[in-house]
């Protein structure tokens, strides 16, 4: 949130420059300083601070200079504590004597200043001290939150301070009997819910921090009221609840994932592309203005970091609307890495089970572009994306891409056509199939309503497809059923095909030898005995709960499809009878378009998972001429 601020309280600023706000602690509580325009280059040392006022109104008066400003009663106490961090006797080598804070060292009411310092954001952390992080006034209950999370971290370095890999550990399902070994408090006990007060302050879900901490020459520093803490202990802290499966519990914060994707960005040795951070942010950060979704992480982005070699196309520029911004960043990345991973971010049509979870519904939006902007739930309630970061290996460039299995398009990349109207994106593509059937798959629900849902889900798929199977292997048509239910994701959660498919066939096994099935006669009759037997006996050590727990993930607000050409797959959960599935070179996965009404345009609805299109088989039916290379147009 914004001071209230007089437009003529600031001076022009020359080209490189920034004000730094130099404390006071000789003077009255009310008068805290004077504000300094300094070159970037030539700039005495600072600290650089971090942090989010939330919607508190704004009004606690302090002097700057000669000039009042009305600030907002957690800003008020985070320049005290900081007048206290500037004396001899601080905590901090050297004592804060000058600092940057947004808020106070940019005109708001500018908007073109805004635009010309936030180009400089990246060289304004980087260049300081360090970052301090204010969380504002801590409560009773801080001491037992930040004892734990003390704790957390020593049981980090223990277990994991010898891993030369930290970005490749497998992270494990949650044990009672390793929480009980660790010993650590119950889970009921309310050090954990103290814990997770710490993580809901707003501060954790500010899109801004991740480059504030990421940038950071030293390790910053935490100030929580009087606490002060080191940054590493609570990313280390986070790093070890995440790998202990300690994030899915309701006792404790999922901001959390938070936490540790900036502490992924912190070990990183390359820059990261702004597509790949846009990708690991969206989900779970947020902005009171949606362009800063994208300018939050100029400062970090390999495109954008140096402010004197930004592309015109990515240049800050605030007298652009919401829709402007992202098309314009859509159509450089588009342009240059072309790939169009960035299209499984689209939010979807009107009907969109995702759409509703949005936070804003712009209208404005073309169907095709990516929405990077804030959702109104969290991670466990957004669908899963089929694209996905590599980012494995902390000494080269991640990238936004999809995984190796799913190569719809053969490794063509996009073909881009130009159009003069920058809401219609113009791109070469194929028309390979029709949408005959639509199942639609429940939202999650919780606990044993999420797993009787699921099952319910199945039965309706199952009910659909067994009659396909006739004429088939039985174990092979049911392998392409497990694939298609779990998108083929088992190797995002650590499993081999293997061990999948046994736990996949032992799903199918328990539910169509169930009394309780509930499917219909006909259906039940053409399940011969001997194939029951066929998959009990291929199950063997098969884990049906653990096929459930993936399949639920990537099932949760699709829809299961069947083709008019017989092939089985996972859409958007508008998917409608009469979608065009298409094959466009640059996506890894087949995308699902709908023809507009009385308009040569297409709507693009989303990404999806067909079995027989997942490995450009249509790209070399194309080439005997059996489909029809075109140029589609979405709107």
């Amino acid at each position: 949130m914004e001071t209230h601020q007089s437009a003529t309280t600031y001076e022009n600023l020359p080209p490189h420059s920034i004000r730094l706000l130099r404390l006071d602690t000789s003077a009255s509580e009310s008068i805290v300083g004077s504000l300094h325009v300094v070159d970037l280059d030539t700039a005495p040392s600072y600290y650089a601070v971090s942090h989010c006022w939330g919607n508190q109104s704004q009004t606690i008066p302090i002097l700057i200079g000669a000039k009042k400003f009305l600030v907002c009663p957690d800003l008020a106490a985070g320049i005290r504590r900081l007048r206290e961090l500037s004396t001899e006797t601080s905590q901090l080598v050297p004592p804060v004597q000058y600092v940057w804070i947004d808020n106070i060292c940019i005109n708001q009411q500018d908007v073109y200043e805004r635009s010309r310092q936030l180009r400089y954001m990246g060289d304004i952390y980087s260049r300081s001290v360090r970052t301090l992080i204010w969380l504002g006034p801590s409560s009773a209950t801080s001491a037992s939150a930040w004892e734990l999370v003390q704790t957390l971290y020593t049981l980090f370095k223990e277990q994991y301070e010898e891993v030369v890999d930290l970005d490749n550990v497998a992270v494990k399902m949650f044990s009672d009997k390793s929480h009980s070994a660790n010993r650590l408090a119950g889970m009921e006990t309310l050090q954990w819910l103290y814990l997770k007060e710490i993580f809901q302050i707003p501060w954790f879900s500010r899109i801004w921090v991740v480059q504030e901490v990421v940038l950071s020459r030293k390790d910053p520093m935490i100030l929580h009221g009087h606490y002060a803490i080191p940054w590493q202990r609570l990313e280390g802290a986070a790093y070890w609840l995440r790998r202990n499966g300690y994030v899915r519990l309701t006792q404790t914060a999922e901001e959390i994932l938070n936490v540790d994707v900036i502490g992924l960005l912190r070990r990183s040795q390359v820059r990261w592309p702004l597509d790949a951070l846009l990708s690991v942010t969206q989900m779970k950060f947020h902005a009171s203005d949606q362009r800063d979704k994208i300018y939050g992480l100029y400062g970090l982005a390999a495109e954008t970091h140096d402010s004197s070699k930004q592309p015109a196309e990515l240049v800050v520029d605030y007298t652009l609307d919401v829709a402007q911004t992202y098309r314009r960043v859509a159509h450089y990345l588009l342009q240059h890495n072309k790939s169009l991973a960035v299209l499984t971010r689209i939010r979807g049509t009107q009907e969109s089970l995702s759409r509703t979870s949005r936070q804003y519904d712009f209208a404005d939006f073309p169907s095709w572009l990516p929405d990077w902007s804030d959702f109104s739930v969290y991670g466990r309630d957004i669908r899963r994306s089929f694209s996905w970061v590599y980012s494995s290996d902390s000494t080269k460039t991640p990238s936004l891409g999809y995984p190796e299995h799913y190569n719809a398009s053969a490794g063509l990349p996009t073909e881009l056509h130009q159009s003069s109207n920058d809401s219609i994106l113009r791109i070469s593509g194929m028309r390979v199939d029709v949408i005959s059937q639509v199942i639609p798959l429940n939202r999650a629900l919780d606990g044993d309503e999420s797993n009787q849902a699921f099952t319910s889900n199945i039965r309706d798929v199952c009910e659909a497809v067994l009659p396909m199977s006739a004429g088939k292997d039985m174990i092979d048509w049911t392998e392409a059923l497990i694939k298609t239910i779990s998108a083929e994701q088992h190797n995002s959660a650590g499993y081999s095909w293997q061990q999948f498919s046994k736990d996949g066939l032992a799903y199918l096994f328990e539910l169509l030898s169930s009394k309780e099935s509930q499917m219909s006669p006909t259906v039940m009759e053409s399940i011969s005995v001997k194939t029951l037997e066929v998959l009990q006996q291929k199950s063997l050590d098969g884990k049906p709960l653990s096929f459930a727990a993936i399949a639920q993930n990537f099932c949760f607000n699709r829809s299961f499809i069947i083709t008019s050409a017989g092939r089985m797959g996972l859409g958007p959960s508008d998917s409608r009878l009469g979608d065009i599935i298409a094959i466009i070179p640059g996506s890894g996965v087949p995308l699902i378009m709908r023809r507009l009404s009385n308009d040569p345009h297409w709507l693009l609805v989303g990404e999806s998972y067909v079995q027989g299109l997942m490995n450009g088989e249509a790209i070399n039916h194309s080439e005997v001429g059996d489909f029809k290379r075109e140029i589609l147009a979405f709107k």
